[in-house]
């Protein structure tokens, strides 16, 4: 496990010169090359939006085959690229007729793919667009280790794969706290629902905390890390005031994403999982048991909170201390779906 802390001011291009920094110092580490490598991107990289992909599908067999469904998106793929800027996309589910598609070792015999009976094909697809050059260096990174199959994905995918096979939540309301932005994704009936981000994590947190305290950039990390920990000094007390300050500007910023989902896929689940740094916070998860927002979204007020560690998604074990808390939960996830995940094509 290797971590690197990057710097605000850090331009998307330096971030993906930086992944590939990660990916070679890993090949140079272990003693033989991995047979796959899965790099999970956020808003900080790439705008990354969920959009619902319609459109016909090829062939003329009596049954729908995974050629057909490879043919038809990457025809899509072509109509909805944009020359300006790069894409990266992440095929998350494939509806037939308005219900997701499961492919089974029998599945030619299920009437659904019987291209008679097809009506619509749609696939719910998470993009993520970047400038031109760092798609490039993308590219480069992608193809400049030989023979090492390597995936970039938003890791909202991973996170949301992981949650339902791991977990077995089908309808629930991830919220990740993460250093530089919160993502949320709404799951109902296991399927993505609505995903949407603010740029509003732990760092500008400590920004806050700076101002409010009179500490450097630096120290107010720290301080905060250490109330997490429920570890405290002198220095220390003025740290619960302020965060309750700072996490209630942060559910200002939540609450407002939130809208936004609800806008397109209604009503939220009452269920919320919490994962990333920011879950750490004591502050933070009182501010999501609080009975005073949910009920804008879902039928009910309070929510029914469970806080997820990296550990979470492997039966408990930490991997030899690798996967510890809150903040670990985002690469434990991208290791379950390098394991468990089932491409459509």
């Amino acid at each position: 496990k290797f971590v690197w802390s990057i710097a605000a001011s850090t331009s998307a291009i330096r971030l993906v010169r930086k992944v590939q920094e990660s990916v070679s110092a890993l090949a140079c580490v272990l003693k033989q090359p991995p047979h796959k490598i899965t790099i999970g991107l956020g808003p900080e990289v790439a705008e990354c939006t969920l959009q619902s992909w319609e459109g016909e599908v090829p062939g003329s067999g009596a049954f729908l085959t995974r050629g057909d469904i490879r043919s038809a998106y990457q025809r899509l793929f072509e109509k909805h690229a944009n020359l300006r800027r790069a894409m990266i996309v992440a095929p998350a589910e494939l509806l037939v007729n308005g219900y997701p598609l499961v492919w089974e070792e029998n599945w030619k015999g299920d009437d659904v793919l019987r291209r008679k009976n097809i009506k619509e094909v749609n696939f719910m697809t998470m993009a993520l667009y970047m400038p031109t050059e760092a798609g490039v260096l993308f590219a480069e990174v992608k193809n400049g280790f030989g023979g090492i199959g390597i995936e970039f994905l938003p890791l909202v995918v991973a996170e949301k794969e992981a949650v339902v096979l791991r977990c077995g939540m089908k309808d629930t309301l991830i919220i990740d706290v993460r250093e530089d932005a919160t993502a949320c994704v709404a799951v109902k009936g296991g399927r993505f629902a609505g995903v949407g981000f603010t740029p509003f994590g732990t760092r500008r947190f400590a920004e806050m905390l700076a101002r409010i305290s009179g500490n450097s950039l630096s120290r107010a990390h720290g301080m905060l890390r250490l109330h997490a920990q429920g570890i405290g000094d002198a220095l220390q007390l003025t740290v619960p005031v302020a965060a309750k300050e700072i996490v209630d500007e942060w559910k200002k910023f939540l609450v407002r994403t939130l809208d936004s989902i609800a806008a397109a896929a209604g009503s939220l689940p009452d269920h919320v999982v919490m994962l990333g740094v920011g879950a750490e916070l004591l502050e933070v998860r009182e501010a999501l048991q609080a009975g005073d927002w949910l009920d804008a979204f879902s039928h009910t007020k309070r929510p029914v909170l469970r806080v997820l560690t990296g550990a979470a998604f492997s039966g408990g074990d930490t991997l030899g201390g690798h996967l510890v808390g809150s903040e670990d939960a985002g690469l434990a996830s991208l290791m379950v779906y390098s394991l468990y995940h089932k491409p459509i094509f």
